[in-house]
């Protein structure tokens, strides 16, 4: 073979790669996406603690789920998931964050097979792929270990493995493609319990398959959507069936369970919460949505109404199935985001069509499609501090864990000031005694009626504070407002104790970048704290977040 030959030979297959690899940039984008914490991986102090004993005990051979059974969980395989992470690399949160992008690219990459597959554009793919990758949802997501990424990397392959039921000739190929997306469908439910909703989505786009217009010549549609839902009972009744054998309590009865409560009051305060975590994220959703309703009202044809109406199906259930539960945070939101991102991306699909016809109908949409751009700008930029915000408050937290494992004295009192004694308290508690190997170290929530006993000769006082706290954004374990006031407490306590000092002062900041879109309807909502709160439409201000650690010495 001559040089030339090897030369065309080798521009074939790169002519050849190039589509696929633009198709599939999305996948380069959540890598880039993961860089940052890759590189500073850090565990945190919300539930972390708890995973790591759990999968400790697991990789050792001991089958232990923590608190599941008291709080009324069941969710094996999310501890599995974790397990892997502890058999590569130990405690070394690297390896945490390396499944957590592993499971990332899958998500995105399976979202844009899934579109390909169910009759999209290769635009549309990528577009979809590239929605879901920048919503805000994924950023806590994966910066984070959370049991959702999983359950929705579950949830997506269990439809791709019944897409291929259409074209099965043989009731043995019918048969492994049930089982195939009964046995996915098992394990996102044992990931996270809410994967129960698919239930009731599948039985609605079996019925919108069934009987609404415009599906009744999609044959294969109504043969997908029937053995879905097929699939969801067998997998609805192989996961009770092992929690009923795994669990006595039921499943209102948990001291984590029975907080999803349908209370009127919770639901109402939930919706506002989703409300604002909409407007928030994806206010630049509207304008194509308006423009897609003038669609509708001209009695346009919908090319990919399918796409629309079984995504909107998909959010509206996610929403529903945490409108009962008493806390809500943007994480939750990835499922909803990766249906909002197959919707958003056959609307563009949509209100893009009249730009190959002759006239003048582009102008309404090129301007709808502007106005998206320069709003979803601005949502960029509220997931970048996003980002910069959980890694400053794991940055902080480090160090200030690390100070307490190596330097406190045998059987040292840590007093923890925060305004409740709330998840902080009691990882800190579990981390520093069951995974750092402290258990001589007793922590307790401050109090400022502390009197200390005679032979308390040593203490220590650990001591969180923030400045201008965005409201809308990651999970954090102190309130600005509420913790100031604590703070001020500790300061006349000190007071009181002048053989004190700090040893230990670690601070990150940053300067905020954040585009507050909810404060435009504040005017209609002025109860809630958000609203209530002295901040700015375009947050640029100094973001701190530290711990000091105050030594004490008894008189």
């Amino acid at each position: 073979m001559n040089s030339y030959d090897l030369h065309s030979r080798h521009r074939s297959l790169l002519s050849k790669l190039l589509p696929w690899i633009a198709l599939y940039s999305p996948i380069l984008i959540a890598i880039g996406l993961m860089l940052p914490r890759l590189i500073t991986p850090q565990f945190g102090l919300f539930d972390d603690g708890r995973i790591l004993v759990t999968a400790e005990k697991i990789a050792s051979g001991t089958w232990y789920t923590g608190l599941d059974n008291l709080e009324g969980r069941f969710r094996p395989i999310h501890w599995l998931w974790f397990t892997l992470s502890y058999w590569a690399g130990g405690l070394n949160p690297f390896w945490f964050y390396v499944s957590n992008t592993f499971a990332l690219v899958a998500i995105v990459g399976g979202l844009i097979l899934l579109v390909q597959k169910c009759g999209g554009s290769k635009l549309q793919a990528w577009l979809t792929g590239f929605f879901f990758v920048i919503s805000g949802s994924v950023v806590e997501g994966f910066f984070t270990l959370k049991g959702e990424v999983i359950q929705l990397a579950w949830m997506l392959f269990s439809i791709l493995f019944v897409l291929p039921y259409a074209n099965a000739r043989t009731w043995q190929q019918r048969a492994i493609v049930l089982v195939s997306t009964s046995l996915a469908l098992v394990l996102a439910n044992l990931s996270k319990e809410t994967a129960i909703v698919l239930l009731p989505v599948s039985l609605v786009w079996y019925l919108l398959a069934r009987f609404w217009p415009g599906y009744k010549t999609d044959y294969k549609r109504r043969q997908v959507t029937k053995a879905y839902f097929w699939a969801n009972l067998i997998a609805m009744f192989v996961f009770f069936s092992l929690r009923a054998t795994a669990l006595t309590a039921q499943v209102d009865e948990g001291t984590y369970s029975a907080r999803y409560a349908f209370q009127f009051e919770q639901i109402t305060i939930s919706a506002i919460r989703w409300i604002g975590w909409i407007i928030r994220d994806f206010s630049w959703v509207v304008p194509l949505v308006v423009v897609f309703i003038i669609l509708l009202i001209l009695k346009q044809r919908m090319m990919k109404r399918n796409y629309l109406i079984e995504a909107i199906v998909w959010m509206g259930a996610w929403i529903c199935v945490y409108l009962p539960w008493n806390f809500m945070t943007e994480y939750y939101m990835l499922p909803f985001s990766l249906g909002l991102a197959v919707f958003v991306s056959a609307l563009v699909a949509e209100i893009t069509k009249p730009f190959h016809e002759p006239g003048r109908k582009k102008a309404v949409p090129a301007v709808a499609l502007a106005l998206s751009a320069v709003l979803l700008a601005g949502s960029l930029f509220n997931n970048l501090t996003n980002a910069r915000v959980q890694l400053a408050v794991d940055n902080s937290n480090a160090p200030m864990m690390a100070y307490l494992v190596q330097n406190t004295e045998l059987n040292s009192k840590i007093f923890v000031n925060i305004q409740d004694p709330n998840e902080y308290v009691s990882e800190i508690r579990t981390q520093l005694g069951d995974v750092y190997n402290r258990p001589d170290l007793e922590v307790l929530p401050f109090d400022f009626d502390l009197v200390l006993s005679p032979e308390d000769k040593i203490y220590y006082i650990i001591n969180p504070y923030v400045v201008n706290q965005p409201l809308l954004t990651v999970r954090m374990g102190i309130v600005e407002d509420t913790q100031n006031m604590w703070n001020d407490d500790l300061e006349e306590y000190l007071q009181l104790h002048p053989r004190q000092w700090i040893v230990l002062e670690n601070e990150e900041s940053f300067n905020l970048s954040n585009v507050n879109y909810p404060r435009l309807f504040c005017s209609f909502i002025t109860t809630r704290s958000f609203c209530a709160a002295n901040i700015p439409l375009v947050d640029t201000r100094l973001f701190q977040y530290g711990w000091r650690i105050y030594r004490l010495e008894a008189p």
